[in-house]
């Protein structure tokens, strides 16, 4: 529940923030602006993890490091929505949703063998 509260909080604070990073990624990139991919949460559930595309579109459903060269992929806003972490942002929502909490491991992809 504090969690969900303090997501809250931080969501709405950090709302000037969203909206700037939504608008730039929107005029320099084209929509969509955010990226969501499958996660595994508490007991195997899977749900959606919601980021802000730092990628091109149709790219490979595989997690960054395994990619060979990542840079390529990139899209216009990525290499610095990803060096201040801007990207994470919309993981707000998840929090909010009970999905995710601030501290605990990252959830793995859904195709990702932990």
């Amino acid at each position: 529940m504090f969690s969900k509260i303090l997501g809250g909080f931080i969501l709405v604070i950090t709302s000037p923030i969203l909206l700037m990073t939504a608008i730039c990624i929107l005029i320099i990139d084209r929509p969509p602006i955010l990226y969501k991919q499958k996660r595994v949460g508490i007991n195997n559930d899977l749900f959606w993890i919601y980021k802000f595309r730092t990628m091109k579109n149709n790219i490979p459903d595989i997690p960054t490091d395994q990619v060979i060269d990542p840079s390529k992929l990139y899209s216009n806003c990525g290499p610095l929505l990803r060096k201040f972490s801007l990207d994470e942002l919309p993981q707000l929502i998840n929090i909010m949703k009970g999905e995710m909490v601030f501290i605990g491991p990252r959830p793995a992809l859904h195709n990702q063998h932990v």
